[in-house]
């Protein structure tokens, strides 16, 4: 076949007229980014013994920063203080090993305190996040036990009004007894990222 422009010039037309097309900047940055995120994560592999060690020690930190809190304003050490540390302790050990894998994702490249700030917020935030879920779960059980729904929109408008409520009652009573021990654990462990301590040695 003839091209008048050369087989080359065309296909550089071509490729300039996908750049041009909508929406191709923010695909090609999206592949971009993915890109970095995987060489970051081959770059510093995650050491999972050290992950685990350090979930295990979180799982049972948290909980006994909460049952302290607890004890101290009046609580018996029986079932229920049991019940209510439980989700905290289950929360936390999802939480750190997902708060080390998303860390690693973002900033195994950058400084260390960049590194620290990555992995404060993201453990923070992870462990809330689970824990407050765990929560509403917790609330959604409780109430299906001795509440029959008459038809399903009613089962769905119960179930998400049940879980925003435990949501808010987590946010608003559930945070305060991971003060101040609970952040004093978080910078800990962000400082040991920040080392390089939940990497592999090479």
């Amino acid at each position: 076949m003839f091209f008048p422009l050369g087989e080359n010039a065309l296909a550089d037309r071509s490729a300039e007229q996908q750049d041009n097309f909508p929406g191709s900047n923010r695909w090609s940055g999206w592949r971009r980014r993915q890109k970095r995120v995987r060489q970051r994560l081959r770059s510093t592999p995650v050491c999972p013994k050290r992950t685990a060690m350090a979930a295990v020690i979180w799982a049972l930190f948290i909980p006994a920063c909460v049952a302290q809190r607890l004890l101290a304003s009046g609580w018996q050490a029986d079932d229920a203080l049991l019940a209510a540390t439980l989700p905290y302790a289950m929360g936390s050990l999802l939480a750190l090993p997902a708060a080390v894998w998303l860390s690693t994702a973002v900033s195994a490249d950058k400084q260390s305190t960049a590194r620290f700030a990555v992995f404060f917020t993201t453990l923070t935030a992870s462990t809330l996040l689970f824990t407050g879920l765990l929560f509403a779960l917790n609330f959604q059980f409780g109430f299906s036990h001795w509440q029959q729904s008459p038809s399903w929109l009613v089962a769905i408008a119960r179930t998400v009004t049940i879980g925003v409520s435990a949501l808010y009652f987590f946010a608003v009573g559930g945070v305060r007894p991971l003060l101040p021990w609970g952040m004093v654990g978080m910078a800990v462990l962000a400082i040991g990222f920040s080392r390089g301590w939940f990497f592999r040695r090479r």
